[in-house]
């Protein structure tokens, strides 16, 4: 036996492992009522990053984990909400280069104000995402019509800018959603030509 892990007591719950051709250990589950995944050091045992999973209702529980070609990192497991036993299959894909423990920590969904704001025609809008994973950015008109597909894909976690333009449209309020698993966020914009 090389090592042995001992995290916090009563707070993983791992389901799941796997290894890479590099002998470090990849290891999904629970992590104080939050779906978890890690990634640790296979010879010296040391953490080399953990992303935690967070829903607005509910929590993501992994049951199995894999690694592609790639080395991008798969887990399957189920979303269960509040005190409904609803359960939603899941699958999350993790980029090979996750962010270490202290980044993973620190970064979180969020949509930015598009700039500038009035704008004539075009706009910048960012965003983020901590994880891998899919994200649609849409724009409607001030009536609720779609108008725009501006993302819809896979992305890598971080930061990221896309670019409106409303040259084709006509002076007024429009929205702007990013959608990214169960996170949802909505921004107003104003076109004045």
């Amino acid at each position: 036996m090389l090592w042995i892990k001992k995290d916090v007591v009563n707070a993983y719950e791992f389901k799941c492992i796997t290894t890479d051709n590099t002998r470090n250990v990849y290891v999904a589950g629970d992590f104080r009522s939050r779906g978890t995944v890690a990634k640790y050091n296979g010879t010296s045992s040391a953490l080399i990053w953990r992303g935690d999973i967070t829903y607005p209702s509910g929590i993501f529980l992994g049951d199995k984990i894999s690694l592609d070609v790639s080395s991008r990192i798969h887990v399957l497991g189920a979303r269960y909400y509040g005190v409904i036993p609803y359960r939603q299959i899941t699958i999350l894909s993790y980029s090979p280069t996750a962010p270490r423990l202290a980044e993973i920590e620190r970064s979180s969904f969020s949509l930015g104000n598009n700039y500038p704001n009035p704008f004539n025609p075009v706009t910048s809008i960012r965003f983020s995402i901590p994880v891998f994973g899919s994200a649609v950015l849409r724009v409607y008109d001030n009536i609720g019509r779609e108008v725009a597909t501006l993302v819809n894909g896979n992305l890598e976690p971080g930061e990221h800018e896309v670019t409106f333009d409303a040259a084709n449209f006509p002076s007024g309020v429009y929205f702007y959603k990013l959608q990214s698993g169960a996170y949802s966020e909505i921004k107003k914009m104003v076109l004045v030509k």
